[in-house]
């Protein structure tokens, strides 16, 4: 996953947020079930003259393998359902009509406690 376009760490309304890395789907989905409500996502959805768009990352086990990310600043409170197998490259896509747009992303944990994961 290449994410360089993406900071190491940034700030928003007073929280910190840290990237993070992961090898593989398993790793990401066991960041994601052992930091619930603590993992966020930068997506480049390619809008002009806007920063990256920052999502809140949830998913459970009982969402097989889809991966719901809540808008918490562009367009409040929207949400884009996608798949673990597709973000863990990097990435979202969008399939319409044959044509295939995919939006850069790279996961981050909120605070500045947290250990390495």
């Amino acid at each position: 996953m290449n994410n360089s376009q993406f900071p190491d760490q940034f700030s928003r309304n007073g929280q910190t947020y840290r990237k993070i890395s992961f090898d593989n789907v398993e790793q990401l989905r066991n960041i994601l079930l052992n930091n619930p409500y603590k993992i966020y996502c930068l997506v480049d959805e390619k809008v002009s003259d806007a920063d990256p768009t920052l999502f809140l990352v949830l998913y459970a086990e009982e969402f097989d393998n889809t991966v719901i990310l809540f808008d918490i600043s562009l367009d409040l409170k929207s949400t884009v359902t996608t798949e673990l197998d597709i973000v863990v490259n990097g990435y979202n896509e969008v399939i319409d009509v044959g044509y295939i747009e995919r939006y850069p992303l790279c996961f981050y944990i909120k605070g500045d406690e947290h250990e390495d994961i």
